[in-house]
């Protein structure tokens, strides 16, 4: 691949939003982006160092990613690429949001209440691992690949516009009803209470009914089980 110096910034920024996700680069992203070897913020010893590696690869090698990067300042490459991989969860199959469920409840449930916070929070500008790298780290070869494979999916299916699949209101309340016919009774209130205005809620609330709507999601039955995986992704 021939590109030029500073496209290749712009493209080693990118890649850094799209895989890590924080708001802002590490403070040494450029400096690393510069040699051969584009910056792996994982460990060598976890399945995801290799994963995202070919997801590197996979994103330098496509034209449609080549053409975003030639049209968009450093900035916007890195700022862009926090939001392009997100904004394309909603373009994917059910199938891929499905399985992205459970790999982020997986996560959930192995999180500190803290971690769990931090997730929910989304990308952050803090320097070093972020709660969600501490989960993908301890993910499996197969969770991991998939991980990043979605993630490009996701990148590419944004930049390309393709359809987005609808979701019914009326069927994300059945699927949710379905979720709480699984709780206690008392606790029902609390869990709508939380999905109705998150906001308000406590950080340890708000913790307790994700992890509640994404383990239960992954054990619902189709069709269900396929509209809360599109409902945590459509904004």
């Amino acid at each position: 691949m021939n590109m030029s110096y500073d496209r290749i910034r712009k493209y080693a920024l990118l890649v850094l939003a799209l895989g890590i996700g924080r708001a802002e680069a590490p403070p040494d992203a450029e400096a690393k982006s510069q040699g051969a070897p584009i910056y792996n913020p994982y460990p060598e010893s976890a399945p995801i160092h290799a994963s995202y590696a070919t997801f590197v690869m996979r994103m330098a090698a496509d034209p449609t990613i080549q053409a975003f990067v030639a049209k968009a300042t450093r900035e916007d490459a890195f700022r862009g690429g926090t939001s392009l991989s997100l904004n394309g969860l909603k373009r994917l199959d059910d199938a891929s949001l499905e399985t992205r469920m459970r790999i982020v409840s997986k996560i959930l449930d192995d999180a500190s209440e803290a971690e769990c916070v931090a997730i929910l929070q989304g990308p952050s500008s803090v320097p070093g691992p972020s709660a969600m790298d501490k989960g993908l780290v301890k993910l499996d070869q197969a969770d991991a690949d998939f991980w990043f494979k979605s993630a490009g999916d996701a990148t590419l299916a944004e930049l390309r516009h393709d359809p987005i699949p609808p979701l019914k209101p009326e069927d994300v309340n059945e699927a949710l009803s379905r979720i709480k016919a699984t709780l206690p009774p008392q606790e029902v209130p609390k869990f709508a209470s939380v999905l109705q205005n998150p906001r308000a809620a406590s950080p340890s609330d708000a913790c307790w009914a994700m992890r509640i709507l994404y383990q239960e999601g992954t054990a619902l039955p189709e069709p269900y089980r396929a509209t809360i995986a599109r409902a945590t992704v459509s904004h």
